[in-house]
């Protein structure tokens, strides 16, 4: 003979909310979405753990145009970062870092407008807005950005450069001529400029940016 088991109404209770959690917990995981950068027939420009920055190439009016996309998984969101580039062979876009929160873009456009001026560029992945930027540092002179750095608080360094070699009206070839900058939260400066510096020579750790000049390495805080 079976005797029957007397439940208390609590008792009752409590079992009939843990039978109702280890159902529920599967179907919100099987519902919760993949968030993902991709975007269909994109190309992938820089990619990492926390997102990724991600070109799309289209062809209006028979010229190639690219629109450039950022993103951070664990917000799911693509924001458009630079819409209706022409490509061509020296740009427009010299060089992409993302480092989450952030990404920036050294820009150089054939011709200089108000929608689309040169620059260095720092989004807020978050949001998609900038968050920093110094317009027309390709100026002066200098052929492209040949070198860019960005650190987790947003703060940003880039190598101006120009090759040289270039022989006008009789006088000799020019040589190379380089500048680095940064911009953080205290502004925009230029750090070191000559012949010297080693395009390529940018590095970042733990917030202190380094370069190559005449052999010697220098540094600066970023902040």
């Amino acid at each position: 003979m079976f005797r029957s088991i007397h439940r208390s109404p609590a008792l009752s209770c409590a079992l009939a909310a843990l039978l109702l959690l280890a159902t529920a917990i599967p179907v919100a995981a099987a519902k919760r979405p993949r968030r993902s950068c991709s975007i269909p027939g994109s190309v992938p420009v820089v990619a990492n753990k926390a997102g990724a920055v991600v070109k799309v190439v289209k062809t209006v009016d028979g010229a190639a145009q690219t629109t450039y996309y950022g993103c951070l998984k664990r917000v799911g969101r693509r924001f458009v970062l630079r819409a209706g580039e022409i490509e061509q062979a020296k740009g427009p876009v010299f060089g992409v870092r993302l480092v989450s929160p952030f990404a920036a873009l050294a820009v150089r456009e054939p011709l200089i407008d108000a929608k689309h001026p040169n620059g260095i560029y720092v989004f807020d992945l978050r949001t998609g807005k900038v968050f920093r930027k110094s317009p027309n540092t390709t100026g002066n002179g200098f052929d492209a950005i040949s070198d860019l750095e960005l650190t987790r608080s947003g703060a940003v360094a880039w190598i101006n450069f120009n090759p040289g070699g270039v022989a006008l009206f009789g006088n000799p070839p020019t040589p190379p001529q380089a500048e680095v900058h940064r911009i953080d939260r205290r502004g925009e400066r230029m750090l070191d400029a000559g012949p010297g510096i080693q395009s390529d020579s940018l590095t970042v750790t733990s917030g202190t940016v380094s370069w190559v000049n005449n052999g010697r390495k220098v540094t600066s805080l970023l902040r």
